[in-house]
């Protein structure tokens, strides 16, 4: 199955340094109407990207909350705290009513999510959640010119929320660098890249699982133009909470 979904910088809760923006899939573009658990993620933003991905019934929203609406369900290595993590919709779970599935849970057979970048950008880091058991990933930056940048993260990288309480569940990976990482754990993700490979180009990334696991929040440097966009849907934004 392939699905694609309109993302336009959803989420974007605050500027990290002066150009330094994450994506933590909090709100839709408008900075003010929240993203729910369960929510299907298909004309909620507007037109800096876009998302599409292959694998289980669609993409989703679930809120890792410690002790919220999701504290009961089948998902508890997924309650990290990091707020909305953005997952593959699991296929026994494709039941939906009103734009929601009715059970936020991440597909068990892995899948992909891509990120398709209207304009060149500088990716900073991302955060894998629950990368662990025999579970890898890999996230494959590409740019203009279709060369390419992989991290493999391995098996283990992450502990398990459920099983380690007193763990993070979660381990942010840097986009910007190709020596190993240390995860929560001891094993390392690596990368290679293409000779020419544009770091500061990059309009596509595509995140890869192996199970069943979920990204967390994305940092990345927007191109000039991109940033004027955001700073005006801001602005726009805080307008509206006054009105």
């Amino acid at each position: 199955m392939r699905w694609m979904t309109a993302l336009a910088l959803a989420g974007i809760a605050s500027a990290t340094s002066a150009q330094t923006f994450c994506l933590d899939f909090s709100t839709e573009d408008d900075f003010v109407t929240a993203l729910s658990n369960g929510q299907i993620i298909d004309t909620e933003f507007g037109n800096l990207l876009t998302i599409s991905g292959t694998g289980g019934a669609g993409v989703g929203i679930f809120d890792s909350t410690p002790g919220g609406v999701n504290a009961s369900g089948s998902d508890k290595d997924l309650l990290v705290g990091l707020g909305n993590l953005l997952i593959v919709q699991n296929d026994a779970f494709s039941a939906s009513s009103g734009g929601f599935f009715n059970t936020a849970n991440d597909e068990e057979d892995g899948g992909s999510i891509t990120f398709n970048f209207l304009s060149p950008t500088t990716l900073v880091s991302i955060d894998m959640v629950d990368i662990n058991g025999g579970i890898t990933a890999s996230v494959s930056l590409f740019d203009g010119e279709g060369d390419s940048r992989v991290y493999s993260v391995p098996m283990q990288w992450t502990h398990d929320k459920e099983a380690t309480p007193s763990s993070n569940g979660f381990a942010t990976l840097d986009l910007t660098t190709l020596l190993p990482q240390v995860g929560e754990r001891t094993s390392l993700a690596t990368a290679v890249e293409d000779f020419g490979f544009d770091a500061d180009g990059v309009v596509s990334m595509r995140v890869d699982f192996t199970g069943s696991a979920a990204i967390g929040g994305l940092k990345f440097v927007p191109t000039p133009a991109s940033a004027a966009l955001l700073g005006l849907a801001g602005l726009a934004a805080t307008r509206r909470r006054r009105a």
